[in-house]
């Protein structure tokens, strides 16, 4: 099922009810800026604006509702710490994100883009460290292991730094989420304009 921002569904009640955007501002008595803002998803329609969309587009306030976004930094907290459930199970630190990524990316502000910056931090961390843990079996069935003893025991120690450093910098991310930053993680890109987790 595909997941519809409130931009989107005025627009497409619109269309359907085959109205163009000067007769739906019309018929609902707003401005057609307003009316192009709101499709246009720069602003979202509140009380008494979103009650006359309802009206004219033959729909209720409630329904419409249902698909505004809203401000839930708990959310965007959860979502970023449920990285952490690698240390129960190999890749939920990819699996746990995305499900909540995709229930929450069009009805919670932030959580889009927080999710994109998760999920590509944690597969470039997924790749690197269970690459290494493949490479080390590799060798183990090859012998190699019988030539260089040590082995086993520096991919041991590189796999808990690893381990260790993704924990840290999922917690460095959840205080960064809190203080309302938008560089989350170190790699992503430094700005989003107009965005903020605050």
């Amino acid at each position: 099922m595909e997941t519809t921002t409130l931009a989107n569904r005025i627009s497409s009640l619109r269309k359907s009810r085959g109205l163009s955007q000067e007769e739906l501002a019309e018929r609902s008595s707003i401005s057609l800026r307003t009316l192009q803002r709101i499709e246009s998803g720069t602003t979202q329609p509140r009380g008494h604006t979103l009650r006359l969309l309802a009206e004219s587009l033959d729909t209720s306030a409630e329904d419409l509702q249902a698909y505004t976004s809203s401000q839930d930094k708990t959310f965007l907290h959860i979502m970023n710490l449920a990285s952490l459930a690698f240390w129960l199970f190999p890749l939920a630190n990819l699996l746990l994100p995305w499900v909540l990524w995709m229930m929450k990316k069009d009805t919670v502000d932030g959580a889009e883009q927080l999710g994109r910056r998760i999920l590509t931090f944690q597969l470039a961390w997924s790749i690197l460290t269970y690459g290494i843990v493949l490479v080390f079996l590799f060798s183990a069935f090859t012998g190699l292991p019988e030539t260089m003893p040590w082995l086993g025991i520096v991919a041991g120690m590189l796999i808990v730094v690893l381990y260790l450093i993704n924990s840290v910098l999922i917690l460095l991310a959840t205080v960064r989420i809190n203080r309302g930053d938008e560089q989350v993680y170190w790699f992503n890109r430094p700005k989003i304009s107009g965005f903020s987790y605050k």
